[in-house]
């Protein structure tokens, strides 16, 4: 039986993930999009935190797309949490530094720069729901450092098409890529009579799973918390179920 992958995160990135997922396993997989969230911007509000700014931080591509249309300070540098948020930074007009891809070591990484420690004061570009508190470990280096909210991440309704896909027989596998969106699509599993493989971003996404009544439930947690690895163990799912469309494996 074929399995589709349905993606709930918004649209700009459920896109880009779905594009992934063809580069991987070319047309055969179904994939529906049905976000959970969208993104709202509060571009005034970024105008407003860039006054003054000698530095800004992006743990998030979300808070460089708030800046869209913004009057960016020449070489304004900005430090960023991995490859992608750098560059859309560096297209926004930043001068991008790259991070290692998670906010923990973009902490050590910012405190480690000279350039950072003189930028200073540096603010923190974050959406409304973020976890932990990236400006608060930056004063603790005595790097001031302040945050600014320039997006929510508003709760919407799944697809009736998607409502339809957990309610029937096929395999569904679903991406989870936060604790807050696993705790968001709660009352939308509960109902869930499909076999429902999920592939979680990191441990914590995965105990913020609520299911079931599921026909079947599997966890897979990535090995590193990063959307190739959500892949790897989409791939893994997919080898083990036998669920492509001609029966031979994803890899």
């Amino acid at each position: 039986m074929i399995a589709t992958v349905l993606l709930t995160r918004p649209v700009k990135q459920a896109e880009r993930f779905a594009g992934a997922l063809r580069d991987r396993f070319g047309a055969t997989l179904p994939v529906l999009i049905a976000p959970k969230l969208e993104i709202i911007y509060d571009r005034v509000a970024a105008v407003r935190a860039l006054r003054g700014a000698g530095g800004v931080i992006f743990t998030s591509e979300n808070g460089v797309d708030a800046c869209i249309g913004a009057d960016i300070p020449a070489n304004l540098p900005a430090f960023c949490v991995g490859p992608r948020t750098a560059k859309a930074a560096g297209a926004a007009g930043f001068a991008a530094h790259m991070g290692p891809g998670d906010a923990a070591g973009l902490i050590a990484t910012i405190a480690g720069l000279k350039c950072a420690q003189e930028a200073a004061p540096l603010v923190h570009l974050h959406g409304a729901h973020v976890t932990g508190n990236v400006s608060g470990a930056l004063a603790a280096h005595g790097i001031p450092t302040r945050g600014a909210v320039v997006y929510d991440q508003r709760p919407c309704p799944i697809s009736q098409q998607a409502r339809r896909l957990l309610a029937g027989s096929a395999p569904v596998i679903l991406p989870l890529f936060s604790p807050r969106s696993a705790k968001l699509l709660t009352g939308d599993l509960a109902v869930s009579q499909a076999p429902l493989w999920i592939a979680a971003i990191s441990p914590a996404v995965a105990q913020a799973v609520n299911v079931h009544s599921a026909a079947e439930l599997q966890i897979r947690v990535a090995r590193h918390p990063d959307a190739d690895e959500i892949i790897a163990e989409i791939a893994e799912l997919l080898e083990n179920g036998s669920f492509l469309e001609d029966g031979t494996s994803a890899g």
